[in-house]
């Protein structure tokens, strides 16, 4: 664009110095005047494209240096909208693996609870006056509180105990007892458990339509749970059980149950208290068995400490006489070579010895084969040597 403009100003030029030599004016100092005007014009037009060019130029530097310096920057960005732009994508896709999988989980959560509440309804209504089915699932309830607690049949309990030692556990009038747990204590200790399931009136209260009907049937919960506490009190396992501790355990296997029974009498505990009973649910029973358990554990403990006391003695003894046996076999080790030594000095020492005649018979022309040691002639020769001089 400037170059076009700096060819017309040249043309133009051009033709005012073409137009004046074609007039050919005899006036030289107006074609004077008309050429230095001429002149002018060229040099004010040329440094006005010049500071032009130089404008566009600073310009054109200006733009290719900032450009230069957000090169980077503008890669950087391209490069973090690329990063969101993958990132977004990755957290739909797993957003939408994680929803699926929360809709499985939810779906198979309802499917467990549908069963569930199915088992309790079939549970509840086998459970419903049916006595004898609630002390079998009372009983049944005992025995795995009592495994998940650490305990071993046979070893830290008995079930269903109608003897002890081959005796026969009877109270005052013959009746048989048969308490259906007995926790086995260090020391002979005993501890004993009986399940009492009082299931009928709590469902009836459970499911009791109108708030009067609910006290009602609360009421009758507590009745009979009272009740079992004062027939556990009759029995007196205590008095007919050896080892037994005064108070029973009266187990109840269901913890609403419980907690209705006292929410219905907030003095049952002290009650049965006062009878030598302790009310307990699932929860209270476990923390008893863990206590059983860690004071067996301590018993094992003290069991085996007495036995490394007793194994340390017995040690520190053969110790003893293994030290004297020792000093006797030094005292005899040295009365052997005293004897060696007297043995050895009769043999090739003093006027006489054995040593210095058997060699004067070898000399003698005695027919031998072998010779006695270097140490024996040598000490013979020396005892002969003494003997010859005292001569």
């Amino acid at each position: 664009m400037l170059g076009a403009a700096l060819m017309v100003s040249l043309l133009a030029l051009l033709a005012i110095a073409l137009k004046a030599r074609a007039t050919n004016t005899a006036d030289s100092s107006a074609h004077r005047t008309l050429l230095e005007e001429t002149r002018r014009n060229y040099e004010s037009q040329i440094a006005a494209l010049q500071r032009r060019i130089d404008a566009q130029h600073d310009e054109m530097e200006t733009r290719l240096g900032f450009s230069a310096m957000i090169s980077p920057l503008r890669q950087r960005i391209a490069e973090f909208e690329e990063q969101i732009r993958k990132s977004y994508m990755s957290e739909n896709v797993s957003r939408d693996t994680l929803t699926q999988t929360l809709r499985t989980q939810i779906a198979e959560l309802t499917r467990s609870g549908a069963e569930i509440g199915a088992e309790a309804r079939r549970l509840s209504d086998a459970l419903s006056g049916n006595t004898r089915a609630q002390g079998l699932w009372g009983e049944t309830l005992l025995e795995r509180v009592l495994e998940d607690g650490g305990m071993r049949e046979g070893v830290h309990f008995t079930l269903q105990t109608s003897t002890l030692d081959g005796t026969p556990l009877r109270n005052d009038d013959g009746s048989a007892l048969r308490p259906d747990a007995i926790l086995l204590l260090p020391g002979g200790h005993r501890l004993i458990v009986d399940a009492k399931t009082s299931m009928t009136s709590y469902l009836r209260y459970a499911e009791a339509p109108t708030d009067a009907r609910r006290e009602m049937e609360l009421k009758r919960h507590v009745n009979s749970t009272r009740a079992h506490i004062d027939e556990l009190n009759a029995r007196q396992y205590h008095k007919f059980i050896p080892g037994a501790m005064e108070h029973t355990l009266m187990f109840v296997p269901n913890e609403a149950a419980f907690l209705a029974a006292l929410q219905g009498d907030p003095d049952l505990q002290a009650y049965a208290a006062k009878r030598n009973v302790a009310v307990v649910s699932p929860a209270h029973l476990i923390s008893v068995v863990q206590l059983v358990v860690q004071l067996w554990r301590v018993e094992h403990q003290n069991r085996n400490a007495e036995s490394i006391a007793r194994e340390a003695g017995k040690l520190y003894d053969k110790f003893v006489g293994f030290a004297a046996e020792l000093d006797t076999v030094g005292r005899s080790l040295q009365a052997s070579v005293k004897a060696y030594e007297k043995c050895r000095a009769s043999l090739s020492e003093g006027r006489g010895n054995m040593v210095s005649r058997a060699e004067r018979l070898r000399d003698m022309g005695a027919r031998s084969t072998k010779r006695l040691s270097a140490d024996l002639l040598s000490a013979a020769g020396e005892g002969g040597s003494q003997e010859e001089e005292a001569e």
